[in-house]
């Protein structure tokens, strides 16, 4: 019976022990589970933090995206304006040349006129004497 006794206490002993060993388990668990969701909130928090940061970034980019495609596009219209204007001032130097050119062909003429006319005209007065 003594046996019998001791063996009971031995399981008892043995329960007792698996039960307090389950409950700090459990105690672990549960605060292993706390630091899991702790870190998983961490985590979620940081990731719509990154997602805002994406966000700004990506706002500041499409900004300056946009500022850049205004300062092309000024670019763009002044450069098309210059060229215009290099076109024009060619075809005015050109024209100014053409001018010069028929300005000398016309002063030769008129001076060729003038000396044809005033020798007409001294011929013309040598006959009358």
């Amino acid at each position: 019976m003594r046996r019998y006794f001791l063996n009971i206490l031995s399981i008892s002993i043995f329960l007792f022990t698996l039960l307090g060993l389950y409950s700090i388990k459990k105690e672990q668990e549960k605060e292993l589970l706390a630091e899991v969701i702790k870190l998983k909130n961490k985590f979620e928090q940081s990731e719509i933090d990154h997602l805002n940061v994406n966000l700004l970034q990506e706002d500041q980019f499409n900004q300056l995206s946009d500022h850049y495609n205004k300062v092309l596009q000024e670019f763009i219209e002044i450069k098309t304006e210059n060229l215009v204007l290099e076109k024009t001032k060619q075809s005015l130097e050109k024209s100014k040349f053409r001018l010069e050119e028929d300005n000398q062909v016309m002063k030769k003429n008129l001076t060729d006129f003038i000396a044809k006319e005033a020798k007409f005209q001294n011929a013309g007065t040598r006959q009358k004497y």
